[in-house]
């Protein structure tokens, strides 16, 4: 009785090792052939026209082409205004640099003018005291001197005014005599610049009637 059960166990188990190798045997096929029937599938759907059947068309990259072509664009542009904004700094940097030596230029000749308008007050001043100077000394030699005054006359007519400042540009003021002597030496000066004023007018009309004459 035992060897029978034992028997019938080994007989059982090689049945069920015979079937569980006939399945695996059967399942790597089944495996291949749904393998092999998706390729052909994957090959039939990526196969282009009918014209062309043995070449296999790439899939198609339009929109990542398109991308591209933007991207590198506002790449190239952004480099452009790179480059423009690069050249107005370095223009406004050199005009910087002209502009402060054009500063620098007008402050050393804003100095030169300073000193010359200084120099040229300067040589009005002397100019002034030279024309009185000379006024003086006209006074005294061809004037009349009493004391330690001297009275000059001018063939001139101005008014109060005008008469006073050239006085003073020649370094003197107007004749207003104090005492006798003075009054009589400024007389005389009058005299002596009417009478040479008469005298260059007959000289004068002598001359054309004796042109006239002629």
């Amino acid at each position: 009785m035992t060897l029978t059960v034992i028997l019938a166990a080994v007989v059982g188990f090689g049945a069920l090792s015979s079937c569980y190798s006939g399945e695996n045997t059967t399942r790597p096929a089944i495996t291949t052939a749904d393998l092999s029937q998706a390729r052909v599938f994957n090959e039939e759907m990526v196969r282009g026209r009918g014209d062309t059947p043995d070449i296999i068309e790439p899939e198609p990259t339009t929109a990542v082409s398109e991308m591209e072509s933007t991207y590198n664009y506002i790449l190239s542009r952004l480099a452009a205004m790179d480059q423009a904004i690069h050249r107005l700094n370095v223009g406004h940097y050199t005009l910087d640099i002209k502009v402060t030596q054009l500063l620098e230029r007008m402050s050393r000749l804003e100095n030169r003018l300073g000193d010359t308008e200084d120099a040229i007050q300067q040589v009005s001043s002397y100019c002034k005291d030279n024309r009185k100077e000379i006024g003086r000394l006209e006074g005294c030699q061809k004037g009349r001197k009493i004391g330690y005054k001297c009275f000059l006359a001018y063939r001139a007519y101005e008014n109060y005014t005008d008469a006073s400042q050239k006085c003073q540009e020649r370094g003197g003021r107007m004749a207003m005599p104090r005492d006798r002597k003075e009054q009589e030496a400024l007389a005389e000066c009058f005299t002596t610049l009417i009478q040479h004023k008469i005298a260059t007018h007959l000289r004068k009309t002598k001359r054309e009637r004796e042109r006239e004459g002629f």
